[in-house]
């Protein structure tokens, strides 16, 4: 189990850097998005994380959203 630890600080900080999307106009930001959350997290045989994404509100700013990732670290 120690050897999952660094990976799940690995994973949560690719997940965060996800959520939300931000664009910089200017000297302002805007948020276009809300981000997604994470739904399940699960070791693969390999030794890798996966973890089950969802996204937390729709929008359509430049189209529709992937409601569903799966995120592979």
């Amino acid at each position: 189990m120690a050897t999952l630890s660094p990976l799940i600080v690995l994973f949560c900080s690719l997940l965060l850097s996800l959520s939300p999307f931000e664009v910089s106009a200017h000297s302002h930001t805007t948020k276009i998005g809300k981000g997604y959350r994470l739904v399940s997290l699960e070791e693969s045989p390999d030794g890798g994380l996966i973890g089950l994404l969802r996204v937390k509100k729709k929008t359509h700013i430049y189209g529709p959203d992937i409601p569903h990732l799966q995120l592979y670290v």
